[in-house]
């Protein structure tokens, strides 16, 4: 097991995240969206499973903490769980996919399990999975398919690489 290797205020800093954030929060919450697909209102909840995972495992990295380790692990369980047999991660229903932040979701997610892929689990299934969520966009975006500049809010911004976005218009012009 890794013992924290920061000192000092940092150090401590980061323990009082730890037991005063990141064991705090309700994880189930932040993976229920990606369980029950019933996102419908525009809102963004995709997003916030990966911008709060993603610390934490770092966290967990640099301290060793299996409390911690322990609350990551079964949370990226119940992600991967939610991964529909065509490789979708997503906190939209089926008809709503690639609208409103759905791509934006699918990202924070996949940031989330390849930072667990990285630093904590170099498990194949993990790995499976992330390339599985990738398989499932590529199959679904491109010339003949859902444009990815179409995809979501802010054209396409949201969605895809602003430099793209940025390009495209100015092709356009």
């Amino acid at each position: 097991m890794r013992k924290n290797i920061l000192r000092g205020i940092a150090g401590k800093a980061l323990q009082k995240t730890i037991t005063n954030r990141f064991k705090q929060v309700n994880f189930k919450q932040l993976t229920d969206p990606f369980v029950l697909r019933n996102e419908a209102d525009g809102a963004w909840r995709g997003e916030f499973w990966g911008k709060v995972i993603r610390p934490a495992i770092t966290s967990a990295f640099i301290t060793g903490d299996p409390e911690l380790r322990k609350i990551i692990d079964d949370s990226v369980v119940e992600m991967m769980k939610s991964q529909t047999p065509d490789g979708s991660i997503s906190t939209y229903p089926e008809e709503k996919q690639f609208t409103e932040w759905d791509i934006w979701g699918r990202k924070y997610a996949l940031l989330g399990l390849i930072r667990y892929y990285e630093l904590l689990n170099p498990d194949p299934a993990v790995l499976a999975c992330c390339c599985k969520a990738l398989d499932c966009l590529i199959s679904r975006l491109g010339p003949g398919k859902y444009d990815i500049l179409k995809c979501g809010n802010h054209s396409g911004l949201a969605a895809s690489d602003h430099r793209l976005g940025a390009q495209r218009r100015q092709d356009r012009l």
